[in-house]
């Protein structure tokens, strides 16, 4: 294992797979997905970097699952490596890192890989313009609002996407009450500008997305405000804030955990 981990936070193999990822998904993450999904990983076990996912990993999946697992990201960082086109090429990019904090956050990853499009029947509120982003938050009332504030052209925000819109129903529906969800995307193909609008209107600046705001009864928390992809953190934060979003001792924001 002590070489594979090597191999895994080896810088020089982070930024292939950055870059692979920024370029879009790849059939041979699939045997990696399934691996993930028909696993019970702890996400508690899941360290912030990739080799130690991956470890995590290696104790809920057989040999032949996980040497698969790795095969596949070898053969995304190798192809992308070798394809002239990538050397210097621009474009998003994403710290693989965050991502693989938590089990949701890596199957977040891997569903963009395999092409994975958004569940169905979400209870995540759809914002495009102020008039209904206003509207949302009267109809939550006194839940906590959750929102994530994305763009169509973002790879960081199209991975996340689905792990947000699941939220609602996560963890044996561990936020189906008392919460309420929202997502405001701005379209980068076409004029989206009702929905920069919505932008504007809290005060979230187009980059850097994903962006995430905790609002309670009309107001942002503004200190809970969340700029990334560590689902943990998006995940921590709801748990601390939903109790009770007027605890005063949660005024001064989360804490270095949070």
């Amino acid at each position: 294992m002590a070489d594979i981990r090597e191999l895994m936070d080896d810088p020089a193999f982070r930024a292939e797979v950055e870059a692979a990822l920024a370029m879009g998904g790849s059939d041979t993450m699939q045997e990696l997905k399934n691996a993930v999904d028909s696993s019970s990983v702890n996400v508690a076990t899941l360290g912030p970097s990739l080799g130690a996912s991956l470890d995590a990993l290696k104790y809920q999946t057989s040999c032949d699952e996980f040497e698969t697992a790795i095969g596949a990201l070898r053969s995304v960082a190798s192809r992308r490596a070798k394809d002239p086109k990538a050397i210097g090429a621009a474009g998003p990019r994403l710290r693989l890192d965050n991502l693989l904090r938590s089990k949701p956050g890596l199957q977040a990853l891997l569903e963009f890989y395999t092409g994975v499009g958004p569940p169905n029947g979400t209870r995540v509120d759809r914002v495009h313009s102020v008039t209904e982003w206003k509207d949302a938050l009267i109809a939550a009332g006194s839940k906590l609002v959750v929102v994530m504030f994305s763009t169509s052209t973002d790879v960081g925000c199209r991975i996340l996407n689905p792990m947000f819109l699941r939220l609602p129903e996560a963890n044996g529906g561990e936020f189906a009450d008392g919460i309420a969800f929202v997502r405001v995307e701005v379209d980068g193909r076409q004029d989206d500008g009702l929905a920069l609008q919505v932008f504007d209107e809290i005060g979230i600046v187009h980059q850097p997305v994903p962006t995430f705001a905790f609002l309670h009864e009309c107001l942002e928390l503004r200190k809970w405000r969340y700029q990334g992809a560590d689902v943990g953190k998006i995940v921590s934060r709801i748990r601390k804030l939903k109790a009770d979003p007027t605890d005063p001792l949660l005024r001064d924001g989360p804490d270095e955990d949070g």
